[in-house]
């Protein structure tokens, strides 16, 4: 009698082994890395837009007002209706920070803007941004008359 070999052939697998899916896998994100280095779209002399938000510097900023002098405006957030941006008014009255509303009209939207200032000293100017960031206030600074 002649023994047969009752376990099926599966021959030789077709597709990748683990090795050269790796591999593969390590060019194609070299590759991509490559790509974005040298092809940033980013242009490096032109410096990011920054906005200053929940963190605005502290104190050591004061330099900065005092090297550029005018005035700054604080935003202190921008509502489309009146009464959300009369609230926050009047909780920064609270907080003892005069402020008012600046009715913008912006294409076809109208805007309620919640402004502090204009602030010239720049002392003053740290110490009201010290107050919003103490009172967890969000604001931006604007500079007039640039």
């Amino acid at each position: 009698m002649v023994a047969r070999d009752y376990k099926r052939n599966r021959g030789r697998r077709e597709g990748f082994s683990g090795w050269t899916g790796l591999f593969i896998g390590f060019v194609a994100g070299l590759s991509v890395g490559l790509a974005l280095y040298l092809f940033d779209p980013r242009d490096p002399g032109v410096p990011q837009a920054t906005v200053e938000a929940a963190n605005p510097p502290g104190p050591a900023s004061a330099s900065e007002a005092a090297e550029k002098k005018g005035a700054y405006v604080l935003q202190a957030g921008s509502y489309r209706k009146f009464e959300d941006a009369d609230r926050v008014r009047a909780q920064l009255a609270l907080q003892g920070i005069e402020s008012n509303v600046q009715r913008v009209a912006i294409d076809s939207d109208t805007w309620h803007r919640v402004r502090i200032g204009p602030i010239t000293d720049p002392a003053e100017l740290v110490r009201v941004r010290t107050r919003l960031k103490e009172a967890e206030v969000d604001f931006l600074v604007v500079r007039v008359g640039d």
